[in-house]
Parts: structure tokens; C-alpha cells; sequence
């Protein structure tokens, strides 16, 4: 807002024909026609409109995990189209133990103890970077390393978050907004990671 008046100011002044330029002696000043004026004014308005539509509009929009990554507005029969992801914490706490644990990926964390009311692993307050490299490599590395370590947290269930939908032909297209876009940073975290006597390293493969 701040940068906004600074830009548009001298603009204003010209239309309103103030004295734009500081007072000194010169010989003589050049004039800016109004015409500087008005085009300053609609360059700024064609510029920050759309910005204003698009986050007007975002402000309606639900987050993207609460209607399973797919940005809808929630109108008609949309509200209830995508609800995977709540159905699944509902599903979860219905239906598991009390003291259940679950691995999923940090992002869900909060979801998961909030509303399906049982525990995780790590989840955006955690500060332990090895808890979070931890479940990285449990994630990329096969069953018979994973499995051991899992033990040892008492995990008796994973949460995979993947966002797809089927096309008119009957593939399946990826969105890339859970796990299927996020192996990346899990390669990059828990790359280097020491459990036990194994040290994992992720960059050097191909995934």
C-alpha cells in the first residue's frame, strides 16, 4: 500500500496541476502534460486489478487439503465433491484404536491428531529434523529396512496422500499436490540420514 501511494502520487499531483518538482532556480521547468497523468493511473489499475479479483476469489477457496488438493470454490454440489481427505480422518478415528500411530508425511500431522484424534510421527511443530529425515527414509527405503524401524515407533499404520483423477480415456492422471509430487523433498531430507549402523543417500539414484 505504502509503495502503491508513492508510485501514484506524482500522477495525482500532475492531474491536479501541483507543483510536482521541488522549488530551485532554474532558468526554466518543462511542463508534464495531464495526459502523464492519466496513463500512470490506468497502467496501476490494469495491473492490480487482476491481483485483486484472483485473491478476492481465493479467499472463498477452501484449502487445498480439506477438498483432497483439488482448489474448488465451495459452491452447489461442489461442497461435497472432494472429500476424500476428511472422510479418511473421520474414517480413522471411528474406526482405529486409541493409541494407534501413525507415519504419515509431516504435512498431515496436525490433521491427523486434530481431527482423527490419534497420534503421529511429526507434524508442523516438530523441530527434531531427524524425526522428519526419519520418516523420509522409512518412506523411500523398501519394507525390509523400514518395517524394523516402524516397529520401534509402535506404527501400525501409514498415511499416503496422493491427488489423481481419471481421464475420458480411463488413465490416471496425477496432480502432483501430495505424495507423488512430494518424494522429491523426502529424497532431499532424508538423504545423508543415519539409522542405526545405515547411513541412507537418496541423490545418487534414480527414482
Amino acid at each position: 500500500a505504502v509503495a502503491l501511494v508513492g508510485i501514484s502520487k506524482p500522477s495525482l499531483d500532475i492531474l491536479k496541476e501541483k507543483l510536482v518538482f521541488p522549488k530551485r532556480r532554474v532558468k526554466a521547468v518543462a511542463r508534464v502534460g495531464k495526459e502523464y497523468g492519466v496513463a500512470t493511473v490506468l497502467i496501476l489499475m490494469i495491473a492490480l486489478v487482476p491481483n485483486f479479483y484472483y485473491a478476492t476469489r481465493s479467499a472463498y477457496m477452501p484449502t487445498t487439503i480439506a477438498t483432497s488438493s483439488l482448489g474448488i470454490i465451495p459452491t452447489g454440489d461442489e461442497v461435497v465433491q472432494y472429500q476424500d481427505w476428511l472422510q479418511a480422518l473421520v474414517w480413522m478415528r471411528d474406526n482405529l484404536p486409541e493409541d494407534t500411530v501413525i507415519m504419515s508425511w509431516w504435512d498431515y500431522g496436525y490433521w491427523i491428531t486434530a481431527i482423527a484424534d490419534k497420534r503421529s510421527m511429526a507434524d508442523n511443530g516438530t523441530i527434531n529434523a531427524t524425526q522428519v529425515a526419519t520418516i523420509a527414509v522409512l518412506f523411500l527405503t523398501n519394507e525390509t529396512w523400514a518395517i524394523p524401524v516402524m516397529k520401534r515407533y509402535n506404527i501400525s499404520h501409514i498415511v499416503i496422500f496422493v491427488t489423481w483423477y481419471q481421464g475420458e480415456g480411463g488413465g490416471i492422471r496425477w496432480l502432483g499436490a501430495g505424495e507423488d509430487n512430494k518424494w522429491f523433498w523426502m529424497a532431499r531430507i532424508g538423504n545423508g540420514t543415519t539409522i542405526g549402523d545405515i547411513t541412507y543417500n537418496f541423490q545418487h539414484k534414480q527414482l
